[in-house]
């Protein structure tokens, strides 16, 4: 290994003025007065990496809820929080909500009036979520609903 400065190495601006007056050129200079910084930019992309891809192992692994109660016959109301997010809101309480991923395209419509079968999970401790995550068994509306909505079918069962 070849060593630049003497021991212990002088701060940038004495490293700068030492391979000045060594005759170095202005490009190694800046070479050199950069690679430091490149490498802690480096190191610190690395880590952030590492630290995004054990955070979504971890997500992932916490999607997977629990089953909590079984509830039946639910008249909720779909809502939408935003352009992808639809929630179930019981029309018994108003202020609860359900999030189900096996809400069926077909029934995503702002005000939708339906019924319900289904699992509800338990969310764990230290974890805020939009609703209450909920593993639909059955899901159907009334004929005028349907009629309202334009929809195909009235009634889906979904097999677990």
């Amino acid at each position: 290994m070849v060593r630049l400065f003497p021991h212990p190495a002088p701060s940038p601006q004495g490293r700068r003025e030492y391979l000045r007056q060594t005759g170095i050129s202005t490009v190694v200079l800046s070479l050199i007065d950069l690679e430091p910084a490149y490498k802690l930019n480096s190191m610190r992309r690395i880590t952030l990496a590492l630290i995004i891809m054990a955070a979504t192992f971890k997500a992932n692994a916490q999607m997977d809820f629990g089953p909590d109660k079984e509830i039946n016959n639910v008249k909720a109301t779909i809502h939408f929080l935003n352009e992808d997010l639809a929630v179930l809101i019981p029309v018994d309480n108003e202020g609860g909500r359900y999030i189900s991923p096996q809400l069926p395209v077909e029934y995503k419509k702002e005000g939708l009036k339906v019924t319900f079968n289904g699992v509800t999970g338990k969310i764990p401790p230290n974890v805020r979520m939009m609703g209450t995550p909920l593993t639909i068994t059955k899901i159907w509306v009334t004929a005028a609903e349907k009629k309202k909505f334009k929809l195909k079918k009235c009634k889906y069962v979904i097999k677990q």
